[in-house]
């Protein structure tokens, strides 16, 4: 048994506090860990995906529920993701997204708080992408969404697509986006309480953490699975603490305004929405 509902990304786009909201319902049953990465070897960049034996133990503790969550945000620009999870009958995906210039941000901070992006700068990371820098780190890609909702979409329609906002997620229209979301899902959304704001700004780490399958595997051996999510979210908050994100300087904020604009109007097309309306220039802090 494993999973047939997907929160495949993008990342820093809210998929943290969505897995986290989605744990609680009844029907859904979440692993103890986020971010298997079981079906995304092709943007890994040489690291092992989670193999199947481990895969497939995340979701031993499942019961009668009726969707089984996989919450790993580089699946939505993975096609062999997308292979594995459009032959799945009745497979669902989520697509969270987020102003593209606030998630590159967000991204790029993240990365150098867990030591995997050595430029503390965003406008230096920037200049210095090329073919040969891991896809994790090709930030302007990243935060370009349209062509990979597109084939998400294409594949598999917009009935098991479900497409979110973040800024809706956590403003003031949440409590409707939920509902809709879960509703699409064919699931109720009462009692689950108000939707989480996790995984904020944080400091850079001393000792990297993500990344740690031996640690992992060691953790899953001998630690059951609530007590393993919640002592690795606290390790991991311990050494990267929260902070406030420095804000964008104004003119690479607009620079890369205008270099998203071509990409967010395709993505209007193809979820039916004024995202414009939507995602501002205004300084987020987080």
């Amino acid at each position: 048994m494993t999973a047939n509902l997907f929160l495949v990304g993008a990342p820093r786009a809210g998929t943290s506090s969505l897995f986290e909201y989605l744990s609680r319902h009844p029907a859904i049953f979440a692993p103890a860990e986020k971010e298997p990465h079981h079906y995304d070897e092709d943007v890994l960049d040489g690291r092992a995906p989670m193999p199947l034996e481990e895969y497939r133990a995340l979701y031993a503790g499942a019961t009668d529920e009726r969707r089984l969550l996989d919450a790993s945000a580089l699946y939505l620009y993975s096609a062999r993701a997308l292979d594995a999870v459009s032959s799945m009958e009745d497979a669902h995906a989520i697509i969270s997204l987020r102003d593209p210039i606030d998630q590159m941000a967000s991204w790029h901070g993240l990365l150098v708080a867990t030591g995997s992006e050595p430029r503390g700068s965003l406008e230096e990371a920037l200049a210095a992408e090329s073919a040969d820098t891991p896809f994790e780190r090709r930030y302007s890609e990243i935060a370009r969404y349209a062509p990979y909702v597109e084939r998400w979409l294409d594949r598999l329609g917009a009935d098991r697509v479900h497409v979110v906002v973040f800024e809706e997620l956590t403003g003031d229209e949440s409590d409707r986006v939920c509902a809709d979301l879960l509703a699409g899902l064919g699931l109720h959304a009462e009692g689950l309480g108000s939707f989480p704001r996790l995984n904020t700004h944080r400091r850079p780490a001393p000792v990297r953490l993500t990344g740690s399958r031996p640690l992992v595997r060691a953790a899953r051996a001998v630690l059951p699975p609530r007590l393993r999510r919640a002592l690795w979210s606290r390790a991991n908050a311990a050494m990267t603490p929260h902070a406030t994100r420095p804000a964008l300087p104004d003119a690479l904020r607009a620079r890369l305004r205008r270099d998203v604009d071509a990409d967010v109007r395709r993505l209007e097309s193809l979820v039916g929405r004024d995202l414009h309306a939507i995602w501002s220039d205004q300084q987020p802090s987080s």
